[in-house]
């Protein structure tokens, strides 16, 4: 949160202890309080614009419930230029060694981190990571 923990919510009700956002998010985990912040800003921004777009888009943490989320596009991996770097481009490598860490770093991606699945006619990301997987074991005889 980046409301600091010393910030309290004062009390209504006279005598009535102040409580601190930690205990308020401890009972309450969905509330939620504009804190003035560039980003409550584009939350509760009503028009659309790139910039509300880039921040809220598949951000379900922070994107109200009504925001219509557009997917990713997954068919090449250079959208994904990070995914291309430390994944995708290790498993090419013609270093045994390289290729070895690449093929465990994209296991570990694929059982962590939740990537889009494509569609009939796109592989999607993960298709294309679990086939370089698959070359690189072949060309290296990794297991």
């Amino acid at each position: 949160m980046i409301c600091p923990d010393e910030r309290a919510f004062l009390s209504r009700v006279r005598g009535a202890r102040a409580i601190a956002n930690r205990e308020r998010l401890t009972r309450e985990p969905e509330y939620y309080s504009r804190l003035g912040m560039p980003l409550d800003e584009l939350v509760h921004d009503s028009e659309s614009s790139p910039t509300r777009e880039a921040a809220l888009n598949l951000n379900t943490a922070c994107a109200p419930p009504d925001f219509p989320h557009r997917p990713i596009r997954s068919d090449f991996s250079f959208h994904n230029p990070v995914i291309s770097r430390r994944i995708l481009d290790p498993l090419e490598s013609d270093d045994p060694r390289v290729a070895a860490e690449g093929v465990e770093v994209a296991r570990w991606f694929l059982r962590n981190v939740d990537v889009p699945r494509g569609k009939s006619d796109d592989p999607g990301v993960g298709r294309q990571i679990k086939s370089a997987i698959d070359s690189a074991k072949g060309k290296h005889a990794l297991t």
